[in-house]
């Protein structure tokens, strides 16, 4: 998994999985995002995570995903 970039949010952050395929995991551990048992974002699917910094969260791919975020 890779932790995401550190970046101050006021609310939080939405994520998504923008690929028509493959599954986008998003997690608050390396662990968890490892070994599969964080939030899993199947093709578009999105979710909102109440969090102050984007360094707070991990993320890992299936080959061919790909997402994108957007925070506030």
């Amino acid at each position: 998994g890779v932790q995401l970039t550190a970046h101050i949010l006021t609310k939080g952050v939405n994520i998504k999985n923008t690929s028509g395929t493959g599954i986008i995991h998003v997690g608050f551990t390396e662990s968890d995002v490892e070994a599969g048992s964080a939030y899993k974002l199947h093709s578009m699917e999105e979710v909102f995570i109440e969090t102050s910094n984007l360094s707070n969260l991990w993320v890992a791919s299936c080959p061919g995903a790909s997402g994108c975020y957007i925070g506030g």
